[in-house]
């Protein structure tokens, strides 16, 4: 059994010092640095590391001129480096038994980003500008920039594609739930009512005499509600919440129908279905992508930063490989 030690201390405070001192020493005592594995977060924080180790063995007063030279180069064979770069190491190392090639080429961040765009660029548009079409509605941005996102968290959280479908299936399923507890209604105002509502409330304000800027910002913003006519829930929002009149007048309470109608947006039907389809389509064109990147992958011997850490994870839920790797090891340190 190994022995665990931890330290906590804030920045500045020395924690570094101490990983360094603690590694030269037990080189200079006798240790292997071949057996050694140590991790930290950046490649320049990799190489300072290895640098400052380095520079204590050289000046170790317990060592002869020799001693010191050789152990210092012999550093070299230590697996130090940023979890990345230890982890390529260890999974060329554990190649064969993982199923992998043991020359196993890193796609850097740019060049995946590259590949990801390429990919979404050669995929089918019909699916991508249905989803759009449903996105606008939410107002929200290109929906392969949400692929994007979804890709990378499932991708990082080693979630399966079965267990992604469902996780999107229960997110869409609890988000309607929060909105309607009790489930949708027919009697929910819908755009077509929305919009003849905003326009008799327009009607309505121009028969007040009332000319503070409240009230005429009132006139302007229903005036952009007809006119956009954008099918957009936020249409909803913004009818219910953000348009106020003068009070004095009397313009005010003439909202109040527009706002109790809008209100209804949060149980309407059609907001649910748009809510399960968009999730849908959503989670099924992040796999089609994720599936397509895999390929593109495979079929040319690359890893990316992601996979190392999900094959790494792989080698250490391996008991023989960890066990194997045990037994090479006598050192690890994290740097945080």
């Amino acid at each position: 059994m190994g022995t665990l030690r931890v330290v906590r201390a804030g920045a500045g405070s020395g924690k570094t010092y101490d990983l360094c001192e603690t590694i030269a020493e037990r080189v200079a005592a006798g240790l292997d640095p071949a057996r050694i594995l140590a991790t930290t977060f950046t490649r320049k924080a990799a190489a300072e590391l290895k640098g400052r180790i380095q520079a204590r063995l050289l000046a170790h007063a317990g060592l002869s001129p020799g001693d010191r030279l050789a152990k210092a180069e012999r550093l070299e064979l230590a697996a130090i480096g940023t979890v990345h770069s230890v982890g390529h190491q260890l999974l060329t190392r554990y190649a064969l038994p993982l199923g992998l090639s043991p020359r196993l080429t890193v796609l850097e961040e740019a060049g995946s980003a590259r590949a990801l765009s390429d990919l979404l660029a050669q995929m089918d548009s019909r699916p991508w500008e249905d989803l759009a079409h449903i996105a606008r509605r939410f107002s929200l941005g290109p929906p392969q920039d949400l692929a994007l996102t979804l890709l990378d968290a499932k991708r990082s959280n080693n979630i399966g594609d079965q267990a992604f479908r469902a996780q999107m299936e229960a997110n869409g399923r609890r988000l309607c739930e929060l909105m309607a507890p009790q489930g949708p209604s027919a009697q929910a105002c819908t755009f077509d009512a929305l919009y003849a509502l905003a326009r008799r409330t327009l009607a309505a304000l121009d028969r007040i005499k009332d000319e503070t800027k409240t009230t005429e910002g009132a006139k302007n913003a229903l005036r952009r509600l007809v006119a956009r006519r954008s099918l957009a829930w936020r249409d909803f929002v913004e009818a219910g919440r953000k348009i106020q009149a003068g009070k004095k007048s009397g313009a005010d309470a003439v909202l109040e129908d527009l706002r109790r109608a809008a209100a209804t947006v949060f149980v309407s039907p059609d907001l649910h279905r748009d809510i399960r389809e968009f999730l849908a389509r959503l989670t099924e064109q992040t796999l089609a992508l994720g599936g397509a990147y895999a390929d593109f992958k495979r079929e040319r011997g690359l890893l990316d930063f992601t996979d190392l850490e999900v094959w790494l994870l792989r080698l250490l839920k391996n008991p023989d490989l960890t066990a194997s790797l045990q037994a090479d090891l006598d050192l690890v340190v994290v740097d945080e």
